[in-house]
């Protein structure tokens, strides 16, 4: 049991990383691919997609202003962000 337990909680935990950095899976080996290359070359790289932690949680869960903190794990009438195929970026003007 201790060991499912251990388990399931790194899976939220990588879960949750991803989130708040606004990154699939696959998105996470590109960015960190990309921060390699920027950095031989002298340069940074962030992910265009990062928008901060809250406004991340935010997108991912939907926005719930003035509810209890677990009214992100309801079920809740929040519209996504964006069409599916055009994203808010940190470049954006309205972020």
């Amino acid at each position: 049991m201790n060991g499912f337990v251990l388990i399931v909680s790194c899976r939220v935990g990588w879960q949750l990383v991803l989130v708040f950095t606004a990154q699939t899976t696959i998105e996470f080996y590109q960015n960190r691919e990309r921060a390699r290359y920027a950095k031989e070359i002298g340069k940074s790289y962030h992910n265009p997609f990062d928008l901060g932690i809250d406004r991340n949680f935010q997108h991912f869960f939907g926005t719930m202003s003035g509810q209890y903190w677990f009214s992100y794990l309801l079920p809740g009438g929040a519209k996504p962000v964006g069409d599916g195929v055009k994203w808010i970026t940190r470049f954006d003007s309205a972020v």
